[in-house]
């Protein structure tokens, strides 16, 4: 939970970063700063990952798979949305940052929107895993 908290938090302040990619004085110390936030983040994202997949090694022994099982569905749901979280994060470093320099305002209009996607994902899969943690997980 940890690890995906502070993840989830970490977007709060990058929002900020991307709105200073619209300021002309600003821009050239957000870009550096979203660089940075996003070498950052795919250490986190592959903590994320690397725990999650620990854990669930650990407590269930196999992916969760019975679906049946409250337990189960819900941890399957939060891989979804960790899923979601990181395929819009491949989307913002691959094909949105790029443009930034080119086309400033709609790229960063495009990164604001994404970023806050990701928070909502992030929110949600720390629900999910406040409420999964308190059922058996077999």
């Amino acid at each position: 939970i940890g690890i995906l908290l502070f993840q989830d938090a970490a977007l709060v302040p990058l929002l900020f970063v991307v709105r200073g990619l619209s300021k002309r004085d600003g821009r050239q110390d957000a870009a550096t700063g979203l660089r940075r936030f996003s070498t950052a983040g795919q250490i986190m994202v592959a903590l994320t990952v690397f725990t999650g997949a620990i854990n669930t090694a650990l407590i269930l022994g196999q992916l969760p798979l019975s679906w049946s099982q409250p337990y189960q569905g819900l941890l399957a749901a939060k891989i979804c949305l960790v899923g979601g979280m990181i395929s819009i994060a491949l989307v913002n470093r691959n094909i949105i940052a790029p443009r930034i320099e080119s086309d400033v305002r709609p790229a960063t209009h495009l990164l604001l929107y994404t970023t806050t996607v990701e928070l909502v994902l992030g929110g949600g899969a720390l629900v999910l895993v406040n409420i999964f943690g308190t059922f058996d997980p077999v």
